[in-house]
């Protein structure tokens, strides 16, 4: 199910919303986060996310003339990138370092992982040799409206989840 992936990726080109709150009605949230693709999970190990975070950390992303998505990275992600060196200095998942051969669960957008190798740098054959993607849930809207639902109050508690050190 989703509630039991290691790594949640959603596009920031996704939400359409500067701020939400702080009370929160379905309409706005809707109005926020308007698509509701499936979501697909993928067994990756760490070396191919490692890979992957390095791919959407590439320079060109922060060329303000180029467009590129942005990914928002779920609870318990954390990432120290050095843009001067394009080397990540730390990188973990809930408090744990990811190693290298060690298989995780990420979900992602069907949208984005039909066009995985544009967004992620990695080919669905490199992906497919983990195991087959599954599709963890119809919509994507439908999950978060349930996740709100059985969480009453969700108190943002300013987790840093990526540091980049800029080199100028």
């Amino acid at each position: 199910s989703i509630l039991d992936v290691d790594l949640a990726l959603i596009a920031s080109g996704s939400i359409r919303a500067e701020s939400l709150g702080p009370i929160v009605t379905q309409e706005d949230f809707m109005l926020a986060f308007p698509y509701s693709s499936s979501m697909i999970g993928l067994s990756l190990n760490g070396t191919q996310i490692r890979n992957i975070v390095k791919y959407l950390m590439r320079e060109d992303v922060f060329d303000e003339n180029v467009y590129t998505e942005w990914f928002q990275f779920s609870n318990g992600f954390f990432c120290e990138y050095d843009r001067g060196t394009g080397e990540i200095l730390n990188l973990a998942i809930d408090g744990k370092d990811v190693q290298d051969e060690e298989i995780y669960t990420v979900a992602m957008q069907s949208y984005f992982f039909c066009s995985i190798e544009q967004y992620f740098g990695i080919s669905v054959e490199e992906v497919e040799k983990n195991g087959k993607p599954t599709e963890l849930a119809s919509s994507t809207q439908n999950v978060m409206i349930e996740y709100f639902d059985a969480h009453d109050f969700i108190k943002l508690d300013g987790e840093q989840r990526l540091l980049i050190y800029d080199p100028s």
